[in-house]
C-alpha cells in the first residue's frame, strides 16, 4: 500500500498551503518525472493546494470536489496551476473510497485531452495510488 503525507507550509503569499509526498518523494515531482516525456519543458509545472481546500472539513480529497472546482466528471483536482487559480492548469484524478482504502486514479490534464491542439497527454500508466483509509483521513485531519 502507498503512503501519503500532507504537510503545511506557508506559500510565497503567505497563504497556507499543503505539499503532499507520496511514499516518501514530492508529488509534484512524480508528476514531473511522469510528464516529461510528453510534456517538455512545462512537465511538472503545478502549485499545491489550499489548507482549507485539503484539510477537513473539506471533502474535496475524500472524492467529494469543493463547489468551485466540481466541474471534472468527479474528479478532485489534486494539483492546480502555478498562477493561483487552480482550474487555470489543474492535475485532476478520480479520489474512491472503500471502507479499508483510498484510491487515486484516472489522472487527467483536462487542458491536454484527446481533442487537445497542444497534444493528448496520457496518464493511463500513472498510478494508481492506493492509500490506508485510516492513515489517509488521519493526514486530512491535520489541518
Amino acid at each position: 500500500m502507498d503512503k501519503i503525507r500532507f504537510e503545511e507550509r506557508i506559500g510565497e503569499e503567505s497563504e497556507k498551503i499543503v505539499k503532499i509526498y507520496i511514499n516518501e518523494r514530492s508529488f509534484i515531482d512524480l508528476v514531473k518525472e511522469y510528464e516529461t516525456s510528453f510534456a517538455g519543458s512545462i512537465a511538472g509545472d503545478y502549485a499545491w493546494l489550499w489548507s482549507d481546500v485539503v484539510f477537513l472539513p473539506s471533502r474535496h480529497f475524500l472524492g467529494e470536489p469543493i463547489y468551485e472546482l466540481d466541474f471534472y466528471n468527479g474528479k478532485s483536482a489534486v494539483l492546480g496551476c502555478e498562477c493561483g487559480i487552480v482550474e487555470c492548469w489543474p492535475l485532476v484524478a478520480k479520489i474512491t473510497l472503500t471502507q479499508d482504502t483510498v484510491t487515486w486514479s484516472d489522472f487527467e490534464q483536462p487542458h491536454r485531452g484527446p481533442e487537445s491542439a497542444g497534444g493528448h497527454w496520457d496518464y493511463r500508466t500513472f498510478g494508481p495510488f492506493v492509500f490506508d483509509r485510516k492513515e489517509y483521513e488521519s493526514q486530512l485531519s491535520k489541518g
